[in-house]
């Protein structure tokens, strides 16, 4: 006889039908529900016992051992996968840009502004890192600061502007309002604020009268937060400053006396204010300073020899103009 209703008849086996699926009479196997249906219960007969996954669930498959054979239900969806509607056959994949962190989700969370995920089927956002930001939610990726603001902080909305005015940043994404400096062709005074270059030196983006200072006294230009020297204002060649006042000005004689640079820069062997001398032992020949002879450079030459000969001269000219004794008292 057929095999009864609920009930599926293998290898002269009488077998009741499984979860998920239901068995008409006569069934040698069961038969599956359709567009994401299942039965909720075993020994159903008919398909009007099937129905649709709810929402946050998914049709699956799966091997009991139980009942020696495969079983069709309804399953939650997993963390990062979403079923929007019922009788979803599979669950989705939250896409870029979006999350959820529970299980059964029947849609997923943009990430919120600050925040990004660049993957598909995630459960949490990722905070923006300094330097960058998100304005909008779900975004997949975050935008770096544009020029003349800064991030400081992660998970930021919108980047910081430079406040002290006449400051810019030297590129996109700066991190620190430390990056914020002066424009090409004035300097941050120690007293704050960018002031314009003082003239005959040139300015470069970035340059600070306190490193300036620091490089006059030989401790080389500071260094910013990323490490890289800080730019100083620079004396233009045939110009010459002090150590103790860089800022101010001094033409040379000539662009070989002052190559221009640093404070107190000069040519070789020059010293001096406006490295207008040859230093001991040297002497100037017109376009450099050149080393003395050592003739030149011996105390017997000078100040001995000069000596010496006047006083070789001045006997000379007694001996030679003098008058005899008799002589004297006849003038």
């Amino acid at each position: 006889s057929p095999c009864s209703p609920g009930f599926y008849c293998s290898s002269g086996q009488r077998i009741q039908c499984t979860r998920g699926k239901y068995c008409p009479q006569g069934s040698v196997e069961p038969s599956y529900c359709v567009d994401g249906r299942v039965t909720l219960s075993e020994g159903e007969s008919s398909s009007s016992a099937c129905q649709s996954c709810l929402a946050g669930s998914a049709w699956n498959e799966f091997f009991s051992s139980a009942a020696s054979s495969s079983v069709a239900t309804c399953l939650p969806c997993t963390s990062g996968r979403f079923a929007d509607s019922a009788g979803m056959g599979d669950c989705s994949a939250c896409p870029r840009g979006a999350f959820n962190d529970a299980s059964g989700s029947m849609a997923c969370t943009n990430c919120s502004s600050g925040y990004f995920q660049s993957k598909s089927a995630t459960t949490q956002c990722i905070a923006c890192p300094k330097g960058e930001f998100s304005g909008f939610s779900g975004l997949s990726e975050c935008d770096r600061c544009p020029k003349g603001t800064y991030a400081d902080e992660i998970a930021l909305a919108v980047c910081s502007k430079c406040l002290v005015a006449g400051t810019d940043t030297n590129g996109v994404g700066a991190r620190s309002s430390a990056e914020c400096v002066c424009k090409f062709g004035t300097y941050l005074a120690l007293s704050g604020g960018c002031q314009t270059c003082p003239g005959k030196m040139t300015c470069p983006q970035g340059s600070a009268e306190a490193s300036l200072r620091n490089v006059a006294v030989g401790k080389g230009p500071l260094s910013d937060t990323t490490g890289a020297a800080v730019p100083y204002p620079l004396v233009e060649a045939q110009f010459w400053s002090s150590v103790s006042d860089p800022l101010s000005i001094f033409r040379c004689l000539s662009g070989s006396h002052c190559p221009g640079g640093p404070p107190a820069k000069c040519s070789d062997f020059l010293v001096e204010q406006a490295c207008a001398h040859c230093m001991d032992g040297y002497l100037w020949d017109g376009t450099k300073c050149g080393e003395c002879a050592k003739s030149e450079k011996t105390k017997f030459v000078f100040p001995f020899l000069p000596c010496l000969l006047v006083f070789g001269v001045v006997v000379g000219l007694y001996m030679l103009f003098r008058d005899e004794y008799p002589k004297w008292g006849s003038w």
